[in-house]
Parts: C-alpha cells; structure tokens; sequence
C-alpha cells in the first residue's frame, strides 16, 4: 500500500529509469543513496529553498527543479496530492470525441471559446493554500512541504505555479475544481470541457452573450482572467432542410489543435435531424508545422546535412514510438496521432501541407529556393517522396534515439 509518508522507502520509489540517463551521477549507489537521504531530510525539517533553473518556450518560461533531491521531493508531494484529491488533468481525445457528438446533434446551439490568461502565472499561492490548509484530508508533513515550495518560488520571485514542473499542473486542476462544477451545472448548457486553460461551452442559446461572458468571468478563481483576444463565439441555428439538399457550412470552432467545421442540420436516412460534423488539424497547427517545415529548410541551407533535414521531414510527416519512464508505456506519437481524428480522405489541412512541402522543393525562386540547386534529382525524388498524406494513411513509422530527435527539434524551438 503506497504512504503518504516522506520516507526512504517511498522517495526511492520516485527515482524514475530515465534519472540514469539525465543524471549520470546516481548510477553511483552511494551517491543515489545520499540524494535520497537529503530528500527525505528536506521534507522531514522544512527547512531549505528549492532552487529552479528555466529555459524559454515559445514565449513562456518553463521551470525544473536544479537539484535531484528537490526533484524527488516535489514527484512524492505531487504523487501525494493527486491520490488524496483525486485530480488530474482531462484526456485529450476523449474531449475532442465528445465535442464532435455534441456539435452533430441537430438543435440550435452556441458554442463559447475562451482561453486563461497566463494561467499557470497567473493563480494566486496564497488562497490555494488556504485552501489547502483547510482540507482536513491532506497530510501534515505534505501542507509543509508545498509551503516550501511556495516559499521557494516567492524567494526566486516566480509568480503564480511554474510552468514544466508536474505539481503545478496538479495544483492547478484543483485551483479549478469549483469553477468546473459551477459551470458545468449552469443553466442552459449541455456540454463543458476544460483542458488546462482552454475551455469549450455549448449552450441551447437562451443566454444573452454578453452576460454569460460575464458569469463566466464572475467564476473564474481570483487572480485568473479571460484572454479577450481568444474569445470565439460560434452559432448553429437554422430550420431543417430537405433530405436531397447539400448542407452549407455554418460555423467553425478550433479547439486543442483540431478545426471543426459545423454544416446545415439536414434529416438522415431514418428521418433524424443532425448535423454533418468535418474535423481537420486547426489553422494556426498547420501554420506551426510549415514553420517548422521552412526552418529545417534553412537550417540545410546553412550546414548542408541532407541526412538531418531528410529525417525532419520523416519527423513532421511520419510516426514514432517513445518510452514514457513515468507510466512505464510505449506511447505512439506523431502526425497521425496527435490528430487522429481527422478524415484523410476529405482534409484540406493535409492537402495544403502537402502542396506547401512540394512547392518548397521545386521551388527555384527565393530564399528557400536555394534548395533546389543544393540538391540533387535522387535527393529531391526522396524529399517529395515524404508526404503528409501518404505518411498519415499508410502509419509510417520511423525510429530515432532520444538524444537523435532533441538534436533534430532543436531548430523549432521557437516554431
């Protein structure tokens, strides 16, 4: 049975397989040992600083703790909140899957859009650990432990939870746990989905906007707020129309990556009234990914290694497995799998990167035409030879070392 306890036994258990490799040094018996040890001496006295260093993402400072024993520390506190609170993070593609029901169903509807402004940055410590305190089922020796954590990151003046670190991901669902279940019970409305700070609505439209703009606004935890400019409201609202007719397109709503273009209601076979629903990658994924496919192109023009820019583009178009050290699973990743529910037959997404890719190898004019002349035939029939549609239809996969795809994504850190 797993403690809740600070103890040698349960912060040894937190030592992952992947440790070994990022933090050579513990291979060492002797000196895992001492980590573990300071760890357990740490959490016990409560006393010390964790310390943090950070790198930049897109924008965003993304945090890790700069010493093994704190990171120990922090997996055993945030392993201790999510078994007593229950809270984790909503599932992606079940989401995504329940969305697409509801936005076929053939009644009017609104559908609501929001994003959370700077959200990690933005939750306040000391009313989460008020309450916190007031959870008569949270642990003593745990309470302490995040006020050290809490106490570290005012002392490193890091405002709100920092990003990358897994406990600020635990807090901050359960920062948000009234605010989902005040606006999931709320009048009118049929379906609610939060992934981190994005949030869906769908309501039977006999709300004024302007005042469930508001209530929304009015639920929100102190400190968080609306991102005005990501705001999207969509209608879906029309008479039903004849069984022979091609619906028109009404709305489209972006959300977690996917676009999903909403059409006429228009009576099935069996006489039922519904929607057609299409679900392609969003606009702003496809954008992401061109980026990433013109930055591989010009880091070739500059250091001239067709072998990286080949396997960037199996990269970007293809698939590949990855160990998760964490839950001790092989996870499927890539195109076809960060977007699988798209139908590739009738994407447009794919057909657009697909053309872009083509264009950008036979291309003979401007900076990215360079490419042209710095390769030759039996190079560019390879390059046109990776496609998006061929690498999602036929499941391509393509093996690549850990440390070989850091070396590959490098170029995209800003993509």
């Amino acid at each position: 049975m797993a403690t809740m306890a600070f103890d040698v036994r349960s912060i040894r258990k937190e030592v992952r397989t992947s440790d070994f490799e990022t933090n050579t040094a513990i291979r060492n018996k002797s000196v895992l040992d001492q980590a573990v040890a300071t760890a357990v001496d740490f959490a016990k006295n409560s006393t010390g600083t964790i310390s943090f260093s950070s790198h930049e993402r897109r924008g965003k400072k993304v945090f890790q703790a700069s010493e093994f024993c704190h990171t120990l520390v922090i997996r055993k506190l945030n392993n201790n909140l999510r078994r007593i609170t229950r809270v984790k993070q909503a599932n992606r593609e079940n989401i995504v899957n329940c969305l697409r029901s509801f936005l076929a169903e053939g009644v009017d509807y609104r559908v609501y859009r929001f994003d959370i402004k700077s959200f990690y940055e933005s939750i306040n410590r000391d009313d989460l650990l008020a309450e916190l305190t007031s959870d008569v089922g949270f642990p003593r020796d745990s309470l302490l432990a995040i006020k050290i954590f809490f106490a570290s990151l005012e002392s490193q003046g890091i405002p709100g939870l920092p990003r990358g670190v897994p406990l600020s991901a635990t807090l901050s669902e359960y920062v948000m746990r009234t605010f989902d279940r005040n606006v999931r019970s709320g009048k009118g409305i049929f379906f609610y989905a939060r992934f981190v700070d994005d949030i869906v609505i769908i309501t039977d439209r006999k709300e004024t906007r302007k005042d469930f703009v508001k209530c929304i606004k009015r639920y929100l935890p102190k400190g968080l707020n609306l991102n005005q400019s990501k705001t999207r409201i969509t209608e879906a609202q029309n008479p039903p129309i004849k069984k022979s007719a091609t619906p028109n397109m009404v709305g489209r709503v972006e959300f977690l990556g996917y676009c999903f273009k909403i059409f006429e209601r228009q009576k099935d076979s069996a006489n039922r009234i519904a929607r057609k629903v299409d679900v392609d990658i969003a606009g702003y994924k496809v954008k992401k990914i061109k980026s990433r496919i013109a930055l591989s192109v010009l880091k070739f023009l500059k250091d001239n290694s067709f072998k990286d820019l080949e396997d960037r583009m199996k990269f970007i178009t293809g698939s590949y497995k990855m160990y998760d050290y964490e839950k001790s699973i092989v996870r499927k990743l890539g195109l076809r799998y960060s977007y699988s529910m798209i139908n590739i037959s009738s994407s447009v997404a794919i057909s657009d990167l697909d053309a872009f890719w083509r264009r950008i190898v036979l291309n003979r004019n401007g900076k990215l035409g360079k490419l042209y002349s710095s390769i030759s035939r039996e190079q560019r029939d390879n390059l046109l030879s990776l496609t998006f549609s061929r690498g999602f239809s036929n499941n391509i996969y393509y093996h690549f070392s850990g440390e070989r795809m850091q070396d590959l994504v490098r170029c995209w850190n800003y993509a």
